[in-house]
């Protein structure tokens, strides 16, 4: 199994164990490790959300506030400049729109770097695919399937209530949301373009 490392955003309080075993704070996000009651091993950003506000023995890499990147970018980049190529996402949602989807474009942005990354909520975990998908699920969660490129086309998928099989989804179109898990691993096979797949827990 792939060394996880943690990333941890300062949005919505992630309210579940967190497993992986290295832990980057984005700034803010101290204040959610503090909440959940752990030490990261890292601080990453401008310091403009946490201040002077954090354990000083830990282990910081400063930038400027006048910089291209958000912090979640800069963590994301830190993980892989490290080594590690699986990447759990914390903390990715609530608070403002423009960060949220910025936030969802790291997993764009980790593919590209070869990383495994999800984003993990207390009401779901979120993933991009663009090859052959396969996840372990419990049976009645909801999978939903939404394109971010133009096109996606899903060639057939298992374990799903509703099969989209042979089938092109165009963005912005809805018909792949709220499929149902009818079997304790899913499979969803993509030969074409990128889509968000969101596992909402039964």
């Amino acid at each position: 199994m792939l060394k996880s490392a943690a990333i941890m955003l300062n949005g919505e309080l992630y309210k579940h164990a967190i497993k992986d075993e290295y832990v980057i704070c984005a700034d803010g996000g101290y204040d959610n490790c503090v909440g959940l009651g752990i030490t990261p091993n890292v601080i990453v950003g401008d310091f403009d959300s946490i201040g002077d506000n954090y354990d000083k023995s830990i282990k910081t890499v400063r930038f400027s506030q006048e910089k291209d990147q958000t912090d979640g970018e800069l963590a994301l980049r830190y993980a892989a400049n490290v080594g590690y190529r699986c990447v759990s996402i914390y903390g990715a949602d609530g608070g403002r729109l423009d960060h949220i989807i910025g936030n969802v474009a790291l997993l764009h942005q980790a593919k590209n770097m070869g990383i495994r990354a999800v984003i993990k909520t207390n009401l779901c975990d979120m993933y991009l695919a663009n090859s052959n998908f396969e996840l372990e699920v419990e049976v009645g969660d909801i999978i939903s399937i939404v394109p971010f490129s133009e096109v996606v086309h899903i060639i057939d998928m298992d374990g799903l209530k509703y099969p989209l099989n042979d089938a092109s989804l165009q963005k912005g179109t809805t018909i792949g949301i709220s499929n149902i898990a009818v079997a304790r691993r899913i499979n969803i096979a993509i030969d074409e373009g990128e889509a968000f797949i969101f596992r909402i827990f039964s």
